[in-house]
């Protein structure tokens, strides 16, 4: 644990005892206040329990997100791995209340002492004394955060503190989620009435069709690539497997590189600045053709990183997410979504339409790539995962960190591998699409790197690939030869809406946009590869890299203009 974080412990643990030193001096006579607490605060303690145990975090919005969006039967499943736990947590909380309160009231036990009534004055005043104090300061600094349609007033020092506190850190984290569903319900308003008038082909298309997000990948760090080592041993011997090696992102971030790579008119640009002719994503324009549409997702369902990203989501029909920790904590691996995703494309097939399109959205790379895999997939050491080795706060640990990424990479090659069975086993047309949202630089050599950044061209460069089954490359033999030919021509991840779209076999109207795919030979782009330099000015891709692989920048260092080809 770092110093920081040995910090936060504390002050949790504190704020924890100031909290129930209060809760005890409101109420007299304490069978009052053990009885409140076991009807108002010991219900959600064995969950609490489980996620500050298992996965290192306390009731968030990321498990409100899966209480609220996700099936009671779900739920149970998702909490089976830890029913031990959880039962034992109930029976003792069913003790707790049903022996300890009786006793406690034959005994008449009360606080009559002043030093109550010198608590409840003294330790409220503190505590605003505190929250006085740490406002004054954050005014001083004067920091006004950059026009964000996305933006939702964050806490203030004492909101952040007491928001992690148990039993304070459910209602805070049920109250942010919702603010974040709300901003997200606002905000898809004015899309209500958006219609793609999209058309399916009654013979050509893909019946089950996946497309995975993946998260801080590399295509120089994958087998199929060129790189040395064997991280994609599985997804190497698929015959029916095209892999691209020159797409790249438009932006370095997730929050604005997802929505350009599921929508052609995002709702943010890869700049982050708001775009007044928004569109729905590909999910939409699949549903009005027939599909039955689902998101499901290990990364958050609430937050300032991701509600750009739920905003598309919810133009699925069915959403579900599964990670109960975000990305600072190992919470879940990617391999939680393939079972639901197995049912959904056995049940689906059964439905009336027949026809699914699903988006995985993975955790796949992102830091701290020791959580990204589960122990059996630490064939790279000494990686961040091996005993004695794991990450330390301005600690140097090249060989660590760079292990330990490939083998998140073995891990996606490993849960690729599965999808594709999945879709094996269906015996129907279906395929799965693959694109990560951005890469990561790793102590690049020959770079002045100050370690784990976005700067370089390898953070742009994302990899990319399509599998198709057999029944799917019958209806379509050239796609074969056209897939071949696009392997090492130069792309922007948006190319991935026209591809998901070829895939199923639907048409939209076009308004205006060119419709580039990697099953068609692609158009080039006039303005060059236009991304998102770390300074979030405007830059030709090619010429930047050209000039400096260590850092892409614009030629003048100035904002250009903010249109996107």
């Amino acid at each position: 644990m770092t110093p920081t974080g040995r910090v936060d412990r504390i002050e949790t643990m504190v704020l924890g005892a100031v909290f129930w030193l209060l809760w005890f001096a409101i109420w007299p006579k304490l069978w009052h206040a053990l009885l409140g607490a076991s009807v108002l605060f010991l219900p959600w303690w064995p969950i609490d329990l489980y996620l500050r145990t298992q996965v290192g975090t306390p009731f968030g919005r990321m498990f409100a997100g899966i209480v609220m969006e996700t099936h009671e039967a779900e739920l149970m499943d998702f909490l089976s791995s830890y029913a031990h736990l959880v039962v034992a947590a109930v029976l003792f909380c069913s003790l707790l209340a049903g022996l300890c309160v009786p006793v406690v009231r034959r005994a008449g036990i009360a606080w009559r002492h002043r030093s109550r009534w010198w608590l409840l004055m003294l330790l409220p005043a503190c505590l605003l004394l505190l929250q006085f104090s740490f406002a004054r300061q954050e005014a001083g600094f004067d920091i006004k955060p950059p026009p964000d349609v996305f933006r939702v007033e964050p806490l203030d020092y004492m909101g952040s503190k007491l928001s992690v506190v148990y039993p304070l850190d459910m209602p805070f984290a049920m109250y942010r989620y919702w603010q974040d569903r709300r901003k997200v319900a606002e905000l898809r308003e004015q899309m209500r009435n958006f219609a793609f008038g999209a058309v399916k082909d009654p013979v050509v298309g893909a019946q089950v069709l996946v497309f995975v997000i993946g998260e801080s990948s590399r295509t120089d760090r994958w087998q199929l690539g060129g790189y040395a080592r064997a991280t994609n041993p599985l997804l190497s011997v698929e015959p029916n497997l095209f892999f691209f090696t020159d797409v790249v992102t438009r932006s370095i971030a997730t929050r604005t590189a997802v929505p350009g790579m599921v929508s052609r008119e995002p709702i943010i640009g890869a700049d982050g600045v708001t775009n007044p002719k928004v569109e729905p994503g590909f999910l939409r324009a699949l549903q009005e053709a027939g599909y039955d549409t689902y998101w499901l997702s290990n990364q958050g369902s609430s937050g300032y990183f991701e509600t750009s990203t739920v905003f598309y989501a919810r133009d699925a029909q069915h959403v579900q997410f599964f990670n109960p920790g975000d990305y600072q904590v190992e919470g879940r691996h990617d391999e939680a979504m393939l079972q639901p995703l197995r049912t959904i494309v056995r049940d689906g097939l059964k439905g009336a339409s027949a026809r699914i399109a699903i988006v995985l959205h993975t955790m796949g790379s992102h830091f701290n790539y020791a959580h990204r895999y589960p122990d059996r997939f630490d064939l790279y050491q000494p990686s961040l995962r091996t005993p004695g080795h794991g990450f330390e706060l301005g600690v140097v640990k090249k060989a660590e960190t760079n292990n330990a990424y490939d083998n998140s990479v073995l891990y996606t090659d490993f849960v690729l591998s599965q999808v594709i069975g999945i879709l094996k086993d269906s015996k129907v047309p279906a395929a799965m699409a693959y694109m990560s949202d951005h890469g990561e630089d790793l102590y690049e050599p020959g770079c002045l790197s100050p370690g784990l950044i976005r700067l370089g061209e390898t953070s742009y460069r994302v990899p990319t690939l399509v599998w198709l089954s057999d029944q799917l490359l019958a209806q379509q033999p050239d796609w074969r030869q056209q897939m071949h030919a696009n392997k090492a021509v130069p792309m922007v991840a948006d190319v991935m809406f026209g591809t998901v779209l070829d895939l199923a076999g639907v048409r939209v109207h076009e308004n205006g946009h060119i419709q580039r795919s990697l099953m068609r030979p692609v158009e080039p782009y006039p303005e060059g590869r236009r991304v998102v330099a770390p300074d979030n000015s405007w830059t030709d891709f090619d010429k930047a890299a050209a000039r400096s692989r260590c850092q892409i920048t614009a030629p003048d260092g100035h904002v250009q203009a903010r249109g996107v080809q």
